[in-house]
Parts: C-alpha cells; sequence; structure tokens
C-alpha cells in the first residue's frame, strides 16, 4: 500500500503531514488481547507442540508454588518467565511488569518532559549500557560524564547485566539526592557522584553559526510533537535570510517515527519517497511526498550524523541522504532499523515488540547496514596536550606494507592496530595476533569508515584506524560541524 506525506502551503508556512497521521511510528500504541484459539490453527504442527509448553510452565510454576521449600511471589515467578521469553528477542523488544515502567519509555519521548534525574541519555549497545548524550542543564554533564562513557555500576552495584529500565529508574530519583555512577572510559574505570536535578528535555536548539550565513538546527530526539518545533526554527532561520542548513542528528537515539517522517518530508519535493515499512510477508506500507511544488528547492542541508544516530533519526537521514536532498558528514550510524508496537497485557504489565523494519528510500536497509556518510570524519575525544601525546608515546607505527587478511595471523600491524583499537576504548588486548576480538573490532572501525564491515586489515582498514586514531588524539573543535560549514559555504 502506499501512502502520502501531504505538504500544505499555508500562509508562509510549509507543514509537512502524513495521510493518516499518528498511526506509524517507531512505537506504535496497540491495546487488545489474541485469542490463543483462533491463533493456535494458523501455526504449524510443530509450533502447536510447541505451545503446549506453554501449558506445562503453568504446572511448573503452580508446582513450585506450592511445593518450594517457603513462601515465593507467584506474580515474581510469573515477571521471571517473561523477562525470559523477551530476553531471547533483540534488544528492542522489551517487557514492563509495571505501568511505572512503562511510563518512563513514553515520558522520554514526551517534547518539554519534566524530570528529575542526572540528565543523560542511554541505550543498549553490544549488552552493554552506552552514555548516548547529555543535557547540559544535568549534572552527569558537569561532572565529566561523556557520549559513548559505558555504565557498569550504580552506586556500587554491578550494573551490566541490568536491563535498561532498570538502570535508567536507578539515575532517576527526587531532586537533590545523589548517586554514584562507575563508567569505563577507553578501558579505563570512573567514578563520578552526581545530584538529581528538575530538568526538562529540550529537543530542538537553533541558531546561526558565528560569523557564517548558515543555519545550525540540532534535533536531539524526535519526541512526541517535535515537528513543529522543527518547523518553526526552520522558517525562524529562513526569515533571517538563512538557505544553508547544518541539521544535527548526532547522538539522537531516534523515536516517534512519524514526526522523523515529517520532519525530513518538510525538505524533500512532492513525489519523492520518504519510508517504506516490510515484515516478513513483504512491504506494509510506503510514504511518499505529496504536494504542488517545494517552495524552499534551492537551500542546501548537510545533516550530522554519528555511531549513536539511530532508528527515527536514521530513518531521517535515510530520506535525505536517498533522495539526493542533502550531503552527509560524520561517522556510519548505529543501524537500528526496526519498529517496535506496545501491547497491553493486562492493566498493569505490557511488553514493546519489534513487528517491522524499516526501509528508506531506493530500497535500501537501514537494519544492520546504518547510514553511510558521503564525507566520513572523526571528531576528537576532548583530550589535553599532554593527554594525547601519553598515549601516542606507547603506540608503535604501522609501517608494514602487508595485509592481514585471515584470523590468527601474527604481524607488527595487527599489534600497531590493537594499540589504537584499545586507547580508543575497543576491548581488545595488544597481542599482534587477529584473533576474534580484534576482528569484531576492526568491523566497527570499517563500518564507522564507510567500508564493508567484513573484519580483515587491509590497506582501507588500516588507514582507517590510523584516521580515526589521530583523530581521536588530535582533533580540535568540532571536525564534523566544521566540515559541514565548509561544505556549504
Amino acid at each position: 500500500m502506499k501512502k502520502n506525506v501531504a505538504r500544505i502551503l499555508a500562509l508562509v508556512l510549509v507543514i509537512a503531514m502524513l495521510a493518516g497521521c499518528c498511526f506509524y511510528m517507531v512505537y506504535i500504541i496497540a491495546d487488545g488481547n489474541t485469542s490463543y484459539t483462533a491463533y493456535a490453527a494458523e501455526l504449524s504442527a510443530q509450533d502447536k507442540e510447541s505451545l503446549k509448553k506453554i501449558d506445562q510452565l503453568k504446572d511448573v510454576v503452580t508446582y513450585i508454588k506450592e511445593n518450594y521449600k517457603e513462601d515465593v511471589d507467584i506474580d515474581k515467578l510469573i515477571n521471571g518467565a517473561y523477562n525470559g521469553v523477551f530476553n531471547e528477542l533483540d534488544p528492542w523488544s522489551v517487557y514492563y511488569s509495571t505501568v511505572e515502567e512503562e511510563q518512563d519509555f513514553l515520558d522520554a519521548l514526551s517534547e518539554g518532559e519534566t524530570f528529575e534525574g542526572v540528565g543523560v541519555t542511554i541505550q543498549k549497545d553490544a549488552g552493554q549500557t552506552v552514555v548516548v548524550s547529555l543535557l547540559p542543564a544535568g549534572d552527569a554533564f558537569e561532572q565529566g560524564i561523556k557520549s559513548g562513557d559505558v555504565i557498569v555500576s550504580i552506586d556500587g552495584v554491578d550494573c551490566r547485566n541490568w536491563d535498561l529500565n532498570s538502570v535508567s529508574q536507578s539515575l532517576r530519583g527526587t531532586a537533590g539526592t545523589t548517586v554514584k555512577i562507575g563508567i569505563e572510559r577507553r578501558g579505563n574505570y570512573m567514578e563520578f557522584t552526581c545530584t538529581r536535578r528538575q530538568l526538562t528535555q529540550t529537543e530542538i536548539s537553533a541558531e546561526v553559526i558565528e560569523g557564517t550565513d548558515i543555519g545550525y538546527i540540532r534535533i536531539a530526539s524526535f519526541s512526541s510533537m517535535i515537528y513543529w518545533d522543527f518547523l518553526d526554527a526552520y522558517f525562524k532561520l529562513i526569515d533571517q535570510g538563512i538557505s544553508g542548513f547544518v541539521i544535527d542528528v548526532r547522538n539522537n537515539g531516534g523515536g516517534y517515527m512519524d514526526e522523523a517522517m515529517n520532519c525530513a518530508a518538510a525538505l524533500l519535493k512532492p513525489g519523492q519517497e520518504v519510508l517504506t515499512y516490510k515484515n516478513a510477508d513483504g512491504v506494509i506500507d510506503t510514504y511518499t511526498v505529496i504536494g504542488d511544488e517545494q517552495p524552499y528547492e534551492n537551500n542546501k542541508y548537510v545533516v550530522l550524523i554519528n555511531e549513536y544516530t539511530a532508528s527515527a533519526a536514521e530513518a531521517f537521514a535515510a530520506a535525505l541522504k536517498e533522495n539526493k536532498a542533502a550531503t552527509i558528514v560524520g561517522t556510519n550510524t548505529y543501524g537500528k532499523g526496526s519498529a517496535q508496537i506496545i501491547q497491553k497485557i493486562d492493566d498493569t504489565t505490557s511488553y514493546k515488540l519489534s513487528t517491522m523494519f524499516f526501509y528508506g528510500p531506493n530500497d535500501y536497509k537501514i537494519e544492520g547496514n546504518g547510514i553511510k556518510p558521503d564525507y566520513i570524519v572523526y571528531n576528537n575525544a576532548g583530550l589535553t596536550a599532554e593527554e594525547a601525546a601519553e598515549i601516542a608515546s606507547k603506540i608503535i607505527p604501522m609501517s608494514e606494507k602487508k595485509k592481514y587478511m585471515k584470523k590468527g595471523l601474527y604481524g607488527l600491524n595487527v599489534l600497531a592496530a590493537q594499540g589504537r583499537l584499545k586507547a580508543m576504548g575497543y576491548k581488545c588486548e595488544t597481542t599482534g595476533i587477529l584473533d576474534d576480538i580484534t576482528w569484531e573490532c576492526l568491523k566497527d572501525i570499517q563500518k564507522s569508515a564507510g567500508g564493508s564491515p567484513w573484519g580483515g586489515l587491509d590497506y582501507f582498514t588500516q588507514n582507517a584506524v590510523v584516521k580515526a586514531f589521530d583523530a581521536f588524539l588530535y582533533g580540535t573543535g568540532d571536525a564534523q560541524l566544521q566540515k559541514a560549514v565548509d561544505l556549504l559555504k
């Protein structure tokens, strides 16, 4: 089914709207129960046999309740069973055992939400809890926590195996109280004691870049109603005579898909495709832009992305890139191309489940691939000159004229790559052997550099490792933003 994204020209505002607005989002709110009888009739004989084990599980829970050596809370057993089911799915499918857990998630998607906490946005990445972005008004930012830090403990308790909701709830709390956060950064352990504050989530910031006639718009998240704030920022800059724009979706972990699609549609031309949803059976819906014209077709756009750009933010970048409406600068994005629904179980419990993939124009698959920048630019780690010099003194040069294409090979270039990777925070050892861990780390470098993530140490990868490491050590300012400005001048 093809659906349209409508553009309405009203007064001086261009308003891009979704036909059938507010149905498809990254997170779709759904209600109701599935009939077991009707569902089972559609299953294969093998699946029906498997479902009999559900009744066996019920018998096991009943037996434990009646025969365990001490009193046991049956609700805890049931919640444990649900958590076990969702632990077998992707990281985005989550069981909510309370109304509060679901509401915390939904509140995080609300523009202008006021909450009490330390001011960090987190996500799961390869099983680790990673800081994606920070609110400048939060104490975590002031204390020195950075994007990319891995949270490993809270108040002295190891939290590496906690789910995302548990970590999030532990970081929130009454304003004025403190929480001790243990993080790993570049292989080093650090602790920060942060004071929780009352904070307001601000998703849009906009300004004219000093000394230029270029507009800068940062979208921190595609929260509810963010589209209208985006339009407001966009047209205020246009009123100032701006026609070149940097749109920053770095560290943007996603949000509502209809908000992202509408923001993209406002910058595209009628007839251009924005997004396609697919499931195991094929295409569900394709969304395109409709209208008579694009009144600002001469405007130019550069979109900034990085490894923490995910989900709806990736869909936004893909729509502009694949339609050649914007130049993309930064590093390869996260690669989350799946959408979720929230389904109620009863009045107190619910779950979030991945039900479909979303593709960019030209049938571009986002899941697992991410968005490749047109210009690969690495940013620095904010090191002092002394810190950079100390790290560099421990790294051997990558001087061999040799490629390492298979696992298990030993060589100086492997050792040189491992030293750089470890300094940048990758969990590999400096053995000189191209082992499984190094192979996986190199895949990440290859992906960030816009190459094929296959794992070996060829000349492309050697060059990418050196560039990433040099930018990590010696980069000054915001190299990605500076590249965007240079392209628009």
